[in-house]
């Protein structure tokens, strides 16, 4: 996790993941200890990864003494959104910036009592999202944003600032390299993370074609009709 301390800024571009290529808490508790008390930004570019590390950086950023200011460089996605979800902090985009959430992703092996606790315990993470998203979001009901969730909805900088994600657009702020090159830099390999989505949503249409083959048809209607889509 890069700092620039003549700046005051946190670079958070890559996955969130306790791994060892990963960004995560302890790397966030070195860079604030670095910085110390007061103003700092933290600039974004991360697809998400681990929930659990996304919310222990947040919580660091929240008790830190000191004004918060939270960046979309180019994608907040998934856990990365968790950033933009505190009231206190100034949240910015810039204006060819995107944000995606949807709903927490498990894989789970063992009996069948193993199973229905792992759905209970992603239905309680949810359940989190929600709670979450709703402190900022303008005029949007529990119902929406969980169909945002389980929709897997991406928005656009302008949208961001519609519903209440950022409190508003900067136009200034400087380019940046695309996450692919970030990736390089940090030693993601992002192929790899792509592949292995790839790999794991094919699984999961797999399970749902034997557990609920009506769901299973919509989804795949949803992902042609969101396919010809970026084919326009």
């Amino acid at each position: 996790m890069r700092v620039d301390k003549a700046k005051r800024q946190i670079y958070l571009w890559g996955v969130i993941s306790p791994r060892e290529d990963g960004l995560d808490e302890n790397q966030m508790l070195d860079a604030l200890e670095r910085l110390g008390r007061g103003s700092i930004t933290l600039r974004v570019n991360s697809p998400g990864g681990s929930v659990d590390s996304a919310l222990a950086m947040v919580t660091l950023l929240r008790t830190h003494d000191g004004q918060v200011t939270v960046i979309n460089d180019a994608l907040a996605a998934s856990a990365a959104t968790f950033f933009f979800t505190e009231p206190r902090f100034r949240r910015i985009a810039s204006p060819t910036s995107m944000s995606m959430i949807h709903e927490p992703i498990g894989s789970f092996s063992g009996r069948a009592s193993d199973f229905d606790s792992g759905a209970e315990t992603l239905r309680s993470y949810t359940k989190q999202f929600v709670d979450m998203y709703a402190r900022v979001l303008k005029g949007v009901s529990r119902d929406q944003i969980l169909k945002w969730l389980n929709e897997e909805t991406y928005f656009t900088a302008k949208q961001q600032l519609e519903i209440g994600l950022v409190d508003r657009i900067d136009e200034n702020l400087p380019a940046i390299a695309p996450l692919g090159q970030v990736g390089q830099r940090t030693g993601t390999n992002y192929p790899r993370l792509a592949a292995a989505k790839r790999r794991q949503a094919e699984l999961q249409l797999r399970s749902l074609r034997k557990s609920d083959p009506r769901r299973y048809e919509n989804e795949i209607k949803r992902l042609s009709l969101a396919a010809k889509a970026l084919l326009r």
